[in-house]
């Protein structure tokens, strides 16, 4: 019986130490996301709904910003799209980076949709310092990483012009071999 104690113990302890599992959910387009209205007035109540959701069930979430999207119509920043942004981070939130306007990479040359990434961190980036944080998130848009992407990916992420870590459908994904390269 006393043989059993330990291997007891070692069992009890193995089984509370379980591996931890983690999801997060994010959330594209932001900060006007869906096909709903896009004025501002729906856009402040869908946030709400999101964020009220969000902070009840105490979700880990990334939302991908297009800095486009925070433009009015006369091509002025508009604030109050702003502002929904900061409500993200003021709920405790991440931000990341969608690209500026969208972009497939399958069909935007390599150049281009370098610049339309980099520009879509301009209003991201100082909102996150005011919380503390540094985009660390791209997602591709789409989920199109382009014909032949590992290529470009090592050499952003090596150069570190983009966030830390990559966002895709799955984990093989280039994105992901792109994380675990980048030194730190």
């Amino acid at each position: 019986m006393r043989a059993l104690v330990p291997l007891l113990a070692v069992l009890l302890t193995a089984a509370a130490q379980a591996p931890s599992r983690q999801v997060a959910i994010t959330f594209d387009d932001l900060p006007i996301a869906g096909v709903l209205r896009r004025d501002d007035a729906a856009s402040r109540e869908l946030t709400t709904k999101l964020l009220r959701a969000i902070g009840e069930h105490k979700v880990p979430v990334v939302g991908f910003v297009n800095e486009d999207k925070l433009l009015a119509r006369d091509g002025s920043q508009n604030t109050e799209r702003v502002a929904l942004l900061r409500r993200w981070l003021d709920g405790g939130l991440e931000l990341g980076n969608h690209g500026y306007s969208h972009r497939d990479f399958n069909e935007t040359p390599l150049d281009v949709f370098e610049a339309d990434v980099l520009k879509g961190e301009s209003v991201i980036r100082p909102l996150m310092k005011e919380h503390g944080q540094t985009p660390r998130f791209f997602r591709h848009p789409f989920l199109h990483t382009g014909r032949g992407g590992i290529t470009w990916l090592h050499r952003w992420a090596l150069t570190r012009k983009m966030p830390k870590a990559f966002f895709a459908g799955e984990p093989e994904t280039p994105q992901f071999v792109a994380e675990q390269a980048r030194p730190d």
